[in-house]
């Protein structure tokens, strides 16, 4: 019995060489990876460059013409990635079960919340609304945060689906008049006839490029 109790105990130990890290941890919608582990927004923010004020996000290259501030302002809300930072350090000591429920009672429940090897967070939002009230978010629980678009990641996805044969695009709607701001000057029906127009006649020069309801190109 001894020398059972002896062998069972010996089975029991575990060395710092054996110790496997367990896989990304899922709560609902919400993934960390280990710290030493790559995730996908990770791999896609540094397998892409940054773009410049002055660099085209578009695979025929060459300047793109200056956007109106009406437009700038209302970009975000065709958007839906993000990168959320905690303006005084990240967010890798922070509970993952406290960042879901600071962030879902502030915007409501998101597609995506994952955590970057850098400790920022990476959301992907399931709407216009929500992009926006993310963008207005100065303050998270009690952490001070900085939101920005994620910039490269709807080129990369449009280079990536391309060997499918998968067209990817974005479209600006323009300010549309609504419920909730009817003093913009543009209709619904406008709107979505102009876009329908932009697409019949997409081609290649078009493809991981931001348009406008009326087809012209405006930087990410």
């Amino acid at each position: 019995m001894e020398l059972e109790g002896i062998r069972v105990a010996k089975n029991m130990m575990t060395t710092k060489e054996n110790i496997v890290l367990p896989p990304p941890m899922e709560t609902n919608n919400i993934s960390f990876a280990p710290p030493n582990t790559l995730s996908w927004a990770d791999r896609v923010e540094n397998s892409t460059p940054s773009l410049s004020p002055g660099t085209s996000s578009c695979p025929d290259g060459g300047q793109i013409p200056s956007t109106p501030p009406i437009v700038e302002q209302k970009l975000y809300l065709t958007a839906r990635f993000f990168i959320i930072k905690k303006n005084d350090d990240n967010f890798l000591k922070v509970s993952p079960f406290l960042i879901h429920k600071a962030i879902t009672s502030a915007i409501g429940a998101v597609k995506t919340i994952r955590q970057m090897r850098s400790g920022d967070l990476f959301l992907e939002v399931t709407s216009s609304n929500q992009a926006s009230a993310l963008m207005n978010l100065k303050k998270m629980a009690h952490f001070d945060i900085t939101v920005t678009l994620h910039t490269s990641l709807n080129f990369s996805r449009a280079m990536e689906l391309k060997t499918s044969n998968i067209f990817v695009m974005a479209l600006h709607p323009g300010w549309v008049k609504t419920d909730m701001g009817e003093q913009a000057p543009l209709t619904a029906e406008a709107s979505v006839n102009g876009m329908l127009t932009v697409i019949s006649k997409a081609d290649e020069s078009h493809r991981g490029c931001l348009f406008t309801n009326k087809g012209r190109k405006i930087p990410w």
